[in-house]
C-alpha cells in the first residue's frame, strides 16, 4: 500500500466563507443552524489551491494587511532563572526584539517577587529604540527574588491596549510558581484584551503552567531546553501572534427573538481566522412563519 496522504480540496464557487443557514421543524418549534468561516484568506479559493500545490505554507494564505500589534514581553528574573536559564531568556528576548515588524508598539516587563516595566506606556518601534533596549536586556540578571507572575499580568490587564492594535503578551519563564491555576484563570478571564504566548525556558520548565497559560490565552506554547537554539521557536511564535482575530463578534436578531442560542455568542471572547463556527438557534413554535426573520452576523471589526 503506498505511503501517501489523502488530500481532499473542497471549492464552492468562491462562497466558502459565506454564512449559511438551514432550519428544521421539531415538536416544540424550529431549530436553525447558522454556519460560517471568518473570511481572512488573501485570494480566491482557486488562487489558494494553486499556491498550496506549489508548496506554500497554509499560514501564508491569511491576510495580515490590517493586522497591527502591541507586543508586551514579560521576562522572569526570579532566582530560579539563575545561570543558563536567564541567559536563554535574554537570548530569546533579544531575538524577539530584532524581529518585530515596523509599525508596531512594544513594552517589556521584568518580574520576580516584584516587577517593573520599561515604559509607562508602550512605545512605537524604531531602530534606535530597539538597539537601546537590546543593550539593556543584555545586562539583565536573575535578581528579582521569588516568582510572582500575577502582579505584572494584572498591571498589563489594567491598562487599555493601544487603539487599533491587537495586544499580544509573551511570557518568558521557567514557570516555577505555586499558584498555577490562579495565573491561568486570570489569563482566561482577560483573553479579549490580549492573547498570551508562553515560552518555557530551560529543561524542566513547568509544562502545566506554560501549556495552560497559552491555552487560556488563545496563543501558543513553546519550550526551549538548556542547550537548544531559540531562533526557530521565536519566529514561529511571532508569526503565529500576528494572525488577525476578532473580539467584537455579534449575533443580532432583527426580528423574532429566539428562545435560545447554543453556544451563546457572548461566550466567544476571540474569533480566530478560518475557524468554522456553528450556532444552533431555537425558535418557539408560535413564531410567525409568514414573515422573513433576519439574523445579522457581525465580525472582524464590524464586517458583516
Amino acid at each position: 500500500m503506498p505511503d501517501k496522504d489523502l488530500v481532499i480540496v473542497y471549492l464552492d464557487d468562491h462562497k466558502i466563507n459565506l454564512p449559511s443557514v438551514s432550519t428544521t421543524a421539531y415538536s416544540q418549534g424550529f431549530i436553525s443552524k447558522l454556519s460560517f468561516i471568518p473570511a481572512l484568506n488573501n485570494g480566491t479559493p482557486d488562487e489558494l489551491y494553486q499556491q498550496w500545490l506549489e508548496g506554500m505554507d497554509p499560514e501564508d494564505f491569511i491576510d495580515y494587511s490590517d493586522s497591527k500589534q502591541e507586543f508586551i514581553f514579560v521576562i522572569d528574573r526570579s532566582g530560579s532563572m539563575y545561570g543558563d536559564r536567564i541567559k536563554k531568556a535574554k537570548e530569546s528576548l533579544v531575538f524577539f526584539l530584532k524581529s518585530l515588524p515596523e509599525g508596531s508598539y512594544f513594552n517589556i516587563y521584568s518580574f520576580g517577587s516584584r516587577f517593573k516595566k520599561e515604559f509607562d506606556k508602550s512605545k512605537p518601534i524604531s531602530g534606535e529604540l530597539i538597539e537601546k533596549q537590546i543593550k539593556k536586556v543584555e545586562k539583565i540578571e536573575a535578581d528579582f527574588g521569588g516568582t510572582e507572575i500575577l502582579k505584572p499580568l494584572n498591571s498589563i490587564y489594567s491598562e487599555t491596549p493601544q487603539s487599533g492594535y491587537q495586544r499580544v503578551i509573551f511570557l518568558l519563564t521557567d514557570g516555577a510558581v505555586s499558584n498555577n491555576q490562579a495565573v491561568i484563570k486570570t489569563i482566561k478571564n482577560n483573553v479579549s484584551t490580549g492573547r498570551v504566548y508562553s515560552l518555557g525556558i530551560g529543561t524542566g520548565a513547568d509544562r502545566d503552567l506554560i501549556n495552560g497559560s497559552s491555552k487560556a490565552g488563545r496563543g501558543l506554547a513553546q519550550f526551549v531546553d538548556d542547550n537548544e537554539p531559540t531562533s526557530d521557536k521565536v519566529i514561529h511564535m511571532l508569526k503565529h501572534s500576528m494572525k488577525p482575530y476578532c473580539t467584537d463578534f455579534k449575533l443580532e436578531f432583527k426580528s423574532g427573538k429566539p428562545a435560545a442560542c447554543f453556544p451563546s455568542p457572548s461566550s466567544f471572547k476571540i474569533v480566530e481566522p478560518n475557524t468554522p463556527l456553528d450556532f444552533y438557534i431555537i425558535w418557539n413554535k408560535d413564531i410567525d412563519t409568514s414573515v422573513e426573520h433576519t439574523v445579522r452576523l457581525s465580525f472582524f471589526n464590524g464586517k458583516s
